[in-house]
């Protein structure tokens, strides 16, 4: 269990989403942080494999590479 304190504006923004799309503001958070995290652990595997390939191709070089 989390307890969290919003700002007023963001906590009326949810509001006003929780009644528009008839969910429980608890749905809305817990959907939003998965989103974040999802985006989050592919953010970390983007700089992963560009600090392990720093070789940058141009779209004409990537092109003629992968035959397309």
């Amino acid at each position: 269990m989390i307890t969290i304190r919003l700002p007023k504006e963001l906590e009326e923004k949810l509001d006003q989403l929780a009644k528009k799309e008839e969910r429980s503001k608890a749905y809305i958070i817990r959907k939003a942080l998965e989103e974040y995290l999802a985006d989050y652990e592919d953010y970390c595997s983007a700089v992963e494999v560009l600090k392990s390939n720093p070789k940058i191709y141009t779209n004409e070089e990537a092109t003629e590479i992968l035959g397309y």
